[in-house]
């Protein structure tokens, strides 16, 4: 939260380019001095988390590294409410697919992901890291719960699929914003159409604030039916519809790429007289 993102699509390191600035000082005089000045890029790429298990969370990540200082945000959705997660980037020459070529060595211990009370966690990443780990050959691991990797499940995983083309704008919004307001709140990741993992059915009561966010690798459209809402998504752009749940009833999402078939369902039941949160 396309081709096939499961894959790294080559190197996404960004090359480092020279620029020359030239200034020319003392015209009247004739004279002219060049100044030639090296403009480091930072390196970039994105990071999808795919469920280890069927059903299990799902997440994405921005991250950026300038020399030796890492920096990004991470935003996994569908953990226990409350719940406190290891991750880690792991690598060289390693992926999360097929599974062999999963390497114990960890680069880089991440920032520990807390989530809130939807099951949503969001993590500011500010780290130092020796090498150079923002490119194909690292994956991005999450664990169930805390601390070692002794015992700690494995939930979700993601390697490389994009050079840095998510906004960190636009995961910061669906990670404390929105979701975090809302009693519900979910994201559908599309690949070709269609969701991986198969179509969500997401469960709300009448009145309930909902946060769902979308993410596809194809320039799409996606609509909530019955209920007139449309978002723009494609590479770069998390769609984001934050909604009163409306009356008792199924509202399908459909991607325009995906046909008829919903690519998940917003589930309203009747309000029983719960208190607000």
């Amino acid at each position: 939260m396309a081709g096939s993102v499961w894959q790294a699509s080559g190197s996404m390191r960004s090359t480092r380019r020279l620029a020359a600035l030239t200034v020319l000082l003392g015209a009247g005089a004739g004279a002219a001095i060049a100044l030639a000045a090296v403009l480091p890029r930072a390196d970039r790429a994105d990071f999808e988390l795919i469920p280890v298990n069927p059903g299990g969370p799902v997440g994405l990540a921005h991250l950026e590294q300038d020399g030796k200082r890492l920096r990004g945000r991470i935003a996994v959705w569908g953990l226990g409410p409350g719940s406190r997660h290891l991750a880690h980037l792991s690598g060289p020459n390693a992926a999360c697919r097929p599974e062999a070529r999963q390497v114990r060595r960890r680069a880089l211990v991440l920032p520990e992901l807390v989530a809130d009370p939807n099951g949503v966690a969001f993590a500011r990443v500010d780290s130092t890291v020796p090498e150079d780990v923002v490119r194909s050959g690292y994956y991005l691991m999450v664990y169930s719960g805390p601390r070692s990797v002794r015992g700690n499940a494995r939930v979700a995983c993601g390697d490389v699929f994009g050079a840095g083309r998510i906004a960190p704008a636009a995961l910061a919004s669906v990670g404390p914003g929105a979701g975090l307001r809302a009693r519900v709140s979910t994201l559908v990741q599309l690949r070709n159409g269609r969701p991986i993992g198969g179509p969500q059915q997401i469960v709300a009561r009448a009145g309930d604030r909902v946060a769902i966010a979308v993410r596809s690798g194809l320039p799409d459209e996606v609509e909530v039916g019955g209920l007139g809402l449309t978002h723009q998504v494609g590479p770069g752009t998390i769609a984001r519809f934050s909604l009163v749940a409306p009356r008792p009833g199924r509202y399908p999402l459909r991607a325009r790429t995906g046909g008829s078939e919903p690519v998940a369902t917003l589930l309203v039941r009747k309000d029983e007289g719960r208190l607000p949160r």
